[in-house]
């Protein structure tokens, strides 16, 4: 048998994958809207679609703030983005601790995407200084809580737990005026405030007081965080970019005899997303508490 008779034996046929972990660019539409979009399937399986509305995203990374850099992250799988993520560094308190976000396509999970971003977000938060990173993982009451197993096989150990409800505004309005009849009583001496968009001058600094003691009195669990620095400049400009996003905030305060503003509560409507209203907080100061005084 000469050499040309030799039987041909076919090397396996490897497919090789091009995958890069790259930042996305807010001013690219179309890389920032793929980019969204993969957060937008990840959370599909809630059962209330909270997922912020396009137009919202693009003018709020777009729009520089003094009291944070957010930087957004996606890997690309052979130019098609499966895992979109986020870094976000404090720049005015809490400068020690930056904020990181992994979502990952449903299909293309197991394959390192996630470990891959995660690893690039820590290096953006190490070279900036920062000794804590932080996340939240939604952990449903029934069904499979990917987020938290992965935030564990990373070395993440839980910090804070947290619940969220939802109330059908629908179906619980016949029963607002008999609950607004039973707390009226409660209250003696204080009066409610509301408005909507810009804080009226003679509230401000009260309000700005309220927010800053915010971090300081809500359950933190082991989060290593503290309250923030609130002036009449940081809240007009939070107000205004609220605006320039399409975020509408209505506010309800509570006011002592003596002028003092006690407690807060606010919550947000946002373009594109009508059907969901976010409560952003509600406080009312230690010393006020025990007399229903938190707006309702």
């Amino acid at each position: 048998m000469t050499e040309t008779d030799q039987p041909r034996v076919r090397a396996p046929r490897v497919e090789v994958r091009r995958v890069e972990v790259r930042r996305v660019d807010p001013a690219d539409i179309d890389g920032l809207r793929a980019w969204w979009d993969v957060g937008r399937q990840v959370e599909a399986v809630r059962p209330i679609d909270d997922h912020w509305p396009f137009e919202a995203c693009r003018i709020l990374l777009n729009d520089p703030r003094a009291d944070a850099d957010r930087r957004p992250f996606a890997v690309l799988d052979d130019g098609q983005i499966v895992a979109a993520g986020r870094v976000d560094l404090p720049l005015e308190e809490n400068t020690h601790a930056a904020y990181a976000q992994v979502q990952v396509l449903e299909e293309h999970r197991r394959r390192g995407h996630g470990s891959r971003l995660l690893a690039t977000l820590e290096g953006e938060a190490r070279a900036a200084g920062r000794r804590s990173l932080l996340g939240d993982v939604l952990a449903p009451m029934r069904g499979d809580p990917a987020g938290a197993g992965f935030a564990a096989a990373q070395g993440f150990t839980l910090a804070s737990a947290e619940e969220v409800k939802a109330l059908d505004l629908a179906s619980s309005e016949g029963g607002w005026a008999g609950h607004a009849a039973a707390l009226a009583g409660h209250h003696p001496g204080h009066r409610l405030v509301a408005w909507r968009g810009s804080t009226p001058s003679e509230l401000v600094e009260g309000t700005c007081a309220l927010y800053a003691r915010f971090m300081d009195e809500i359950p933190l669990g082991e989060l290593d965080l503290a309250g923030s620095d609130w002036d009449e400049a940081r809240l007009r400009e939070d107000e205004e970019r609220d605006a320039r996003a399409g975020q509408h905030r209505f506010v309800v305060v509570a006011v002592a005899a003596d002028g003092r503003v006690v407690g807060f509560t606010d919550l947000y409507v946002t373009d594109g997303q009508t059907h969901l209203a976010w409560i952003g907080g509600t406080l009312v100061l230690p010393e006020e508490r025990g007399t229903a005084s938190a707006p309702r």
